[in-house]
């Protein structure tokens, strides 16, 4: 069996699954380069960041500012990752509304047909699964790549910080 067949076997829930697993792996491809690009370029970065809060503050630097300003570029940083979380999260649950209208469909059929032709039955069981499995991989992806990006912006704010407070301590002696 192909992998066309076991999506179109899954019915409508498998294809929300493979809409919603390509806008989030877009996302993450997009992430992952724009993270990329932060961690490589990080001292710039930090140099950008010291030159505008010392043109904003007019030279007036602390602590307090420079963990504000870093925690907004940061936050800038986290666009469009909810959207992968929420992938994460929800694609069991669509896999679990698959697998309770399989059952829903399997029992329709043998309250209509009896059981005398199992192989009718089968195939709301064979959607149940399908939509379950199909749900856990998705998931499982997602939630892996979310916990990778979402380190990397802990690293890069860690790092930001590494750089910037010793500046700011040093100008302002």
């Amino acid at each position: 069996m192909t992998l066309f067949e076991y999506v179109q076997r899954g019915g409508p829930i498998m294809y929300i699954l493979i809409l919603a697993n390509i806008i989030s792996f877009t996302i993450i491809i997009w992430k992952y380069l724009v993270l990329s690009g932060e961690k490589k370029n990080i001292n710039a970065l930090a140099d950008n960041l010291l030159n505008s809060m010392k043109s904003e503050s007019e030279g007036q630097l602390s602590f307090e500012y420079a963990k504000e300003r870093i925690e907004h570029h940061v936050h800038s940083l986290e666009k469009g990752l909810n959207i992968v979380k929420i992938t994460a999260t929800t694609s069991p649950l669509l896999g679990l509304l698959g697998t309770v209208l399989g059952i829903l469909v399997a029992f329709e059929t043998i309250s209509a047909q009896g059981l005398g032709k199992p192989e009718l039955f089968a195939s709301g069981i064979a959607m149940a699964l399908i939509t379950t499995a199909g749900g856990l991989l998705v998931a499982i992806p997602n939630n892996i790549f979310y916990n990778f990006l979402t380190s990397s912006l802990n690293n890069i704010q860690m790092k930001l910080e590494e750089i910037l407070i010793p500046k700011i301590n040093n100008s302002g002696k």
